[in-house]
């Protein structure tokens, strides 16, 4: 995997994509200082809403899952980093407002979803907003594959086969508020991609591209499709829009190229 095939790094991810996910570790790790008050004033329970508190229908993935460890902070490190590497794929193919709506929207409908069973459960953490990012990316990506050490697996099917065990454990447990806000998150994900004015895809390259890394959410393109994707960037954006590794890249395959063209 080369680790040049992606535009994004900490110093150029979308500034609105940089806040909310800073929104989400420094929310989560507050929430998980003070979790019992954090739970009743941001989480989203039906007693809450009844009060009035209608701003818990936004909140609710801010608050950690549990109070603060060592492993809920591991949780959020990993939450964190997935939700900044595949939302980042999402905003170069959809743009930042899309994917404020595919925020937003999930987090809405998920919650509104949940209120309906009249639960005592009070709902926090992030998953159904990661699921119906993952949902979003997978169709973004039909036939793509991840790379998980080494091995190629297909992204509709460990994505797909993650959401089914994910919603079992739940159901096993008789956990119907999770239940129904992940898949409801799910569901969104799925519904989001199928809206029409929100299907135009803004890189086509990248869509084309069929394995990617699980750790880093980047496409395995070859040196032909990499150059295509720099060289559309550049009429674009201009040379500054790529980074130092795309630009080394570029270089050693132009000499490779030019190494095989003298032989």
């Amino acid at each position: 995997m080369d680790p040049s095939n992606n535009r994004y790094t900490p110093e150029i991810t979308p500034p609105s994509l940089r806040g909310l996910l800073f929104a989400l570790g420094f929310g989560g790790i507050c929430s998980g200082l003070f979790f019992k008050t954090a739970t009743q004033a941001f989480g989203l329970s039906y007693t809450g809403i009844i009060q009035g508190k209608l701003w818990q229908l936004v909140t609710y993935p801010f608050v950690l899952g549990g109070p603060l460890s060592w492993w809920s902070l591991l949780i959020l490190s990993l939450e964190v980093l997935f939700l900044w590497v595949y939302s980042a794929s999402i905003i170069e193919q959809k743009g930042s407002k899309s994917f404020l709506f595919l925020f937003l929207g999930s987090t809405v409908f998920a919650g509104l979803a949940t209120l309906g069973l009249q639960s005592p459960t009070v709902l926090i953490g992030m998953a159904p907003l990661f699921l119906a990012i993952m949902v979003t990316w997978m169709q973004l990506h039909p036939g793509a594959t991840l790379l998980i050490l080494g091995f190629s697996v297909k992204a509709s099917v460990l994505i797909t086969g993650f959401i089914g065990f994910d919603l079992l454990i739940h159901f096993s447990q008789n956990d119907w508020t999770s239940l129904v806000a992940n898949g409801s998150g799910a569901l969104f994900g799925y519904l989001y991609y199928k809206l029409p004015f929100l299907t135009r895809s803004r890189s086509k390259t990248l869509q084309r591209a069929k394995i990617y890394d699980i750790r880093s959410g980047r496409p395995v393109l070859d040196d032909a499709k990499f150059m295509d994707a720099m060289l559309a960037r550049i009429s674009l954006s201009g040379e500054n829009s790529l980074s130092e590794d795309e630009k080394r890249r570029m270089q050693e395959i132009s000499q490779k190229n030019r190494l095989e063209e003298n032989k």
